[in-house]
């Protein structure tokens, strides 16, 4: 949001996440932008809402916990804002492994929710190989979402050990590892 200024026209996108909205204290997704009106050399590209939470795990925890009421609030608010745009892309990435279920069902319920013509789509770290009890279970979420998107990034980082962003070979993992555990239709690489 507020970068296409830059955008010429030329680019060849077919969709661009809209970055994004977010939660905020009181359990209430953020009031979204008018949806801006772009072309580009592939027409006019699909444009997906992207809701964030980079916060805490423990905000994360009470968004997205059943037992509480503002999870049907935030998803309320996902499917109301979500109608002038083309789907909606969830960008949670503070979840712990203990809200596994609960952030699945989150999802299945946004899924459910949404329009059947919206896509759906869920960012998630990168991995290759399964971790148990991982809360970005791909397999689980891509039987949930339209499209799942691999964040291969963050190989290293300013605070760890030296090396690349996004190392040759370890993205050839990520990708061997996400396709055989998502559809290929629905697998997207995020990549730096």
């Amino acid at each position: 949001r507020g970068e296409e200024k830059h955008l010429r026209g030329s680019e060849p996108f077919t969709d661009i996440g809209y970055f994004s909205l977010w939660i905020n204290a009181k359990g209430r997704v953020s009031e979204p932008p008018a949806r801006p009106k772009l072309t580009t050399a592939a027409g006019q590209p699909r444009i997906h809402l992207v809701i964030t939470e980079l916060t805490s795990p423990g905000f994360t925890h009470f968004c997205i916990n059943g037992a509480l009421p503002v999870r049907e609030r935030i998803i309320a608010d996902i499917v109301e804002y979500s109608r002038d745009f083309d789907g909606v892309q969830i960008d949670f990435e503070q979840v712990i492994p203990d809200d596994r279920e609960n952030f699945l069902e989150f999802l299945s319920l946004i899924r459910e929710r949404l329009p059947r013509d919206k896509l759906f789509s869920v960012a998630v770290p990168a991995r290759r190989s399964v971790i148990p009890g991982d809360q970005y279970d791909y397999s689980a979420i891509g039987r949930i979402a339209d499209r799942v998107i691999i964040m291969a990034y963050d190989q290293h980082w300013s605070t760890s050990k030296p090396g690349p962003v996004a190392g040759l070979n370890w993205c050839a993992d990520v990708e061997k590892f996400a396709s055989e555990s998502i559809p290929a239709e629905k697998l997207i690489m995020g990549l730096p």
